[in-house]
C-alpha cells in the first residue's frame, strides 16, 4: 500500500503540478487574454486606462475603437446640445406652473420640463387665451433700471426662441449621426484595413453551391470551382485576366451534420473527466473517506458515459472521409486583390434573390445559381455552424422573433401592473375646478369634509384634492405618513394612503424596467447563440439589434404607450387593450403627465448611467475573482484553471445596444425635458472611462 501511494504520489506530481504553480500560470494565462500589452521584461501588464487612446485600442478590432469614439464625440455633441437648451432649463425653473405637491425628487425634476415654462397671475388662469399669455419671464430688476414693471417676455415670444434652439440642436444631432456613419466609420475601417493584410483581402466566399456533383466529379470540386472562377475572370468584357495562376487556393466548407459542434462539447466533457479523475487522486493521497471517493467515482462514470454517447453519435461521420461528403460553401482565394475585387463586380446583382433567379449561365457553377462576397477574416468564424442548414436557421430566427414578442408582451403586462392611478387633477375637467395656491383662497375643512361625504371616491375627489395639497404644502412627506393625528390628516388619510400607492407604482415601475432590461440582456445572449450564425460579426449585430429595440420599448416606449389614451385617435383594437396600451390616463402632454410619467422616464434613464456601465465593471473585479476563488478548489487541471481565471468577455453588441438606448431615448424626450441633455453628458463620460476600465 505504502509503496502504491508513493507511485500514485509520483504519478501525480509530475502529471498536475502543485497547485502554487497551477494558480501562477492561471493569472498569468488571465493576464494573457486580457487587454494587456508586454513590458520590457516580456510580462503582461494591464494598458493604462488615462492613456490610452481610442486609436490604441484598435487592435482588439476596428468595432471596439469606434464604440469608443462614437461615446467621445456623443458626449461632446450632448455638452452642445446642453448649451443650447440651457436657457429653455432656466425658464422651465422659473416658472411656476407645477404645483409643489408631491415627492420632492418627482416635483423637481418636473419643474425643469416644459410643463412649468411661465406663471399664471394670482387669481390664476381662468381661459385658453389667458393661459397662452402668460408671463414666461418676470425679473426683480432695480426701479432704475427697469421703470416699468411687469412681464419682461411672453410665453408666445420665448417659446419661438426655445422651439428655434431645439430645432437648431436636433439639426446638430442629425448632421452628426450622418457624419458618423458615412465619413467618420468608412474612414476608420479603411485606414484599419490598409495597415493590416489579412486573407480575407484577397478572398470571397461562396455560398449557393450545389451539395453533390456527379459521382465522377465530386472528388474533383475543388479543381472544378477554381477553374470555373478563372473563366469568369478571363470572360469578362472588361479588364479580362488571362493568368491561369490568378486562384490560388479553394477551400470547401464540408458538410459534417453538426459533428464540429459536437467535437467541441465532447473536448469540454473531456477536460472535465480529466479534472475529476484529478481531484479523485488528490483525494486518495489526502486519505479521504470513502465516501468522498464513492462520490468522484460517481462522477468520472457519468461523465465518461457521456463521452460514450457522444461516440456514438459520432461513430458514422467518422468512417467517411471529406471527399464523400457535401459541400455547404467554399472560400476561394486569388492571387491578387484586384481580382477578387473583379469576381465581386461580376456577381454584384447576385446580392439580391430577385435578381439571382435571372443569373447568367456564364457565372452559374455546374447549373447552379449562386452567391459570392467578400470573405470575413478566419477568426471570424463560427466553424462549427458553417454546415448548419440555411432553412434550419430560418427557422430559429422565426422563433426567436416570436419568443422575442412574447417577451415584449410580458414587459408590458407588468409594466402596466404597476401604471398609477391618476390624481384627482389629471381627471377633473378642465374650468371646473381651480385649486388656488393663495393661503387666503385654501378651501376650508368644512367644505372638504361636505365634498367627502357625498364623493365616490374621496381620494379622488377634486375639492378633497385641492384641500389636501394645500395642507402638505408645509412638509408633504410628514403629512402623507401615519399616524394620521390632526383632523385635516383624518380627513386626507384615504387621499395620502393613495398618493403613496401612486408614487410607490412609480417607483416600482423604475425598478422594474432596469430589472427587465437586466434580464432582457441574458435572455438575448442565450436567444443568438440559438440562431448558429455563421460568423461573429453576425452574432453581434443580431444580439445589437435585438437587445437595443427591446431595452428601447421597454424603456422609452412603452411606460409612455402605457400611460397615454388613444380613445379619441384610434380605433379600438382589442390586442392594445389586453396590453394596456392607448388606454391609460394621458391625452396629452400636461403637467401632471411629466410628474407622473415624464420624471419617472428621467429616472430610468439615470439609473441606465449607473446599470448599464457598473455591471461589467462588477462582473469583473468582484463576481469573477469570488468565483475564481470558490471554484479553485474543485478544478485541479491547468486547462480548468485557466477557465475559472479568465475574465468575463468585453461585450461590444450589449455595450452598444445600452448606449444606443440612452441616446434614443434622450433625443426622444430631451424637447420637452432638456435636462436629459447634461444627462447625456454625464453619461457618455461614466461609460467612457468606466468601460475602458473594465
Amino acid at each position: 500500500g505504502g509503496e502504491m501511494g508513493t507511485r500514485l504520489s509520483a504519478t501525480t506530481a509530475r502529471t498536475h503540478p502543485p497547485p502554487e504553480v497551477l494558480l501562477k500560470n492561471a493569472r498569468k494565462h488571465m493576464l494573457a487574454t486580457a487587454c494587456t500589452k508586454r513590458n520590457e521584461d516580456g510580462e503582461y501588464e494591464f494598458m493604462p486606462v488615462w492613456k490610452t487612446t481610442p486609436k490604441d485600442l484598435g487592435f482588439l478590432g476596428v468595432g471596439v475603437r469606434l464604440y469608443f469614439e462614437f461615446i467621445k464625440l456623443m458626449g461632446i455633441v450632448f455638452m452642445l446640445l446642453s448649451l443650447l437648451s440651457l436657457p429653455s432649463i432656466l425658464l422651465n425653473a422659473h416658472g411656476s406652473m407645477v404645483d409643489d405637491e408631491g415627492s420632492a425628487l418627482y416635483v423637481y425634476i418636473s419643474k425643469l420640463s416644459v410643463a412649468n415654462l411661465g406663471a399664471c397671475p394670482a387669481e390664476g388662469c381662468g381661459s385658453y387665451d389667458e393661459l397662452r399669455e402668460r408671463c414666461a419671464l418676470e425679473v426683480d430688476w432695480p426701479w432704475e433700471l427697469h421703470p416699468k414693471p411687469g412681464c419682461d417676455l411672453q410665453l408666445k415670444d420665448a417659446a419661438e426662441v426655445l422651439g428655434l434652439l431645439d430645432g437648431l440642436g436636433v439639426l446638430v444631432f442629425i448632421i452628426f449621426i450622418l457624419y458618423f456613419s458615412h465619413r467618420w466609420i468608412p474612414s476608420v475601417v479603411a485606414h484599419t484595413d490598409k495597415l493590416n493584410v489579412t486573407p480575407a483581402d484577397y478572398s470571397v466566399w461562396v455560398t449557393g453551391l450545389p451539395k453533390k456533383l456527379p459521382e465522377t466529379d465530386h472528388p474533383n470540386y475543388e479543381r472544378l470551382l477554381s477553374d470555373h472562377f478563372r473563366m469568369v475572370l478571363k470572360s469578362r468584357k472588361k479588364d479580362p485576366v488571362d493568368d491561369d495562376s490568378c486562384v490560388e487556393e479553394v477551400v470547401l466548407v464540408r458538410d459534417y451534420d453538426g459533428s464540429i459542434m459536437r467535437f467541441t462539447h465532447k473536448g469540454h466533457v473531456l477536460q472535465e473527466l480529466e479534472n475529476a479523475k484529478a481531484l479523485k487522486e488528490r483525494a486518495v493521497l489526502k486519505n479521504a473517506k470513502e465516501s468522498v471517493i464513492a462520490r468522484h467515482d460517481k462522477k468520472i462514470e457519468q461523465l465518461k458515459k457521456r463521452v460514450d454517447r457522444m461516440d456514438k453519435r459520432l461513430r458514422d461521420q467518422a468512417k467517411m472521409t471529406d471527399v464523400e461528403r457535401g459541400v455547404c460553401s467554399a472560400f476561394v482565394t486569388f492571387k491578387h486583390e484586384e481580382h477578387k475585387d473583379k469576381v465581386i463586380d461580376e456577381y454584384r446583382f447576385a446580392q439580391y434573390s430577385l435578381f439571382r433567379m435571372f443569373q447568367s449561365k456564364a457565372l452559374r457553377f455546374q447549373g447552379r445559381k449562386i452567391q459570392v462576397g467578400s470573405a470575413c477574416e478566419p477568426n471570424d468564424l463560427y466553424w462549427e455552424n458553417l454546415d448548419f442548414e440555411p432553412w434550419k436557421r430560418v427557422v430559429r430566427k422565426a422563433l426567436i422573433f416570436l419568443a422575442t414578442l412574447i417577451v415584449l408582451i410580458v414587459c408590458s403586462v407588468a409594466i402596466a401592473e404597476l401604471k398609477a392611478k391618476p390624481s384627482a387633477a389629471a381627471v377633473a375637467p378642465a374650468g371646473e375646478f381651480t385649486c388656488a395656491s393663495d393661503p387666503a383662497s385654501y378651501v376650508a375643512i368644512e367644505v372638504a369634509q361636505a365634498a367627502k361625504s357625498v364623493a365616490e371616491d374621496p381620494a379622488y375627489d377634486a375639492t378633497v384634492d385641492c384641500f389636501c395639497k394645500q395642507q402638505s404644502k408645509k412638509d408633504f412627506a410628514a403629512f402623507l405618513t401615519p399616524p394620521y393625528d390632526s383632523p385635516e390628516q383624518q380627513l386626507c388619510k384615504e387621499w395620502a394612503e393613495a398618493k403613496a400607492k401612486e408614487y410607490g407604482y412609480l417607483a416600482g415601475s423604475i425598478i422594474l424596467v432596469l430589472v427587465l432590461n437586466q434580464v432582457l440582456l441574458l435572455l438575448y445572449s442565450i436567444f443568438v447563440a440559438f440562431e448558429r450564425v455563421s460568423t461573429l460579426t453576425e452574432l453581434t449585430e443580431s444580439q445589437l439589434w435585438k437587445l437595443f429595440i427591446s431595452l428601447f420599448m421597454n424603456t422609452g416606449l412603452l411606460i409612455a404607450l402605457i400611460n397615454a389614451n388613444f380613445k379619441d385617435s384610434l380605433p379600438s383594437i382589442p390586442f392594445l387593450r389586453i396590453l394596456s396600451i392607448g388606454v391609460g390616463d394621458y391625452t396629452d402632454l400636461t403637467a401632471q403627465w411629466f410628474i407622473s410619467v415624464g420624471a419617472t422616464l428621467v429616472i430610468t434613464v439615470t439609473g441606465q448611467v449607473f446599470t448599464n456601465t457598473l455591471s461589467p465593471l462588477c462582473m469583473s473585479y468582484v463576481l469573477t475573482p469570488l468565483l475564481a476563488r470558490l471554484y479553485a478548489r474543485t478544478k485541479v487541471t491547468q486547462e480548468a484553471l485557466n477557465a475559472v481565471y479568465v475574465l468575463p468577455n468585453w461585450n461590444l453588441s450589449l455595450r452598444l445596444a445600452q448606449t444606443l438606448n440612452v441616446v434614443f431615448c434622450i433625443m426622444m424626450y430631451s424637447g420637452g425635458m432638456p435636462i436629459l441633455y447634461p444627462i447625456g453628458v454625464f453619461y457618455c463620460f461614466v461609460a467612457y472611462w468606466l468601460d475602458k476600465f473594465c
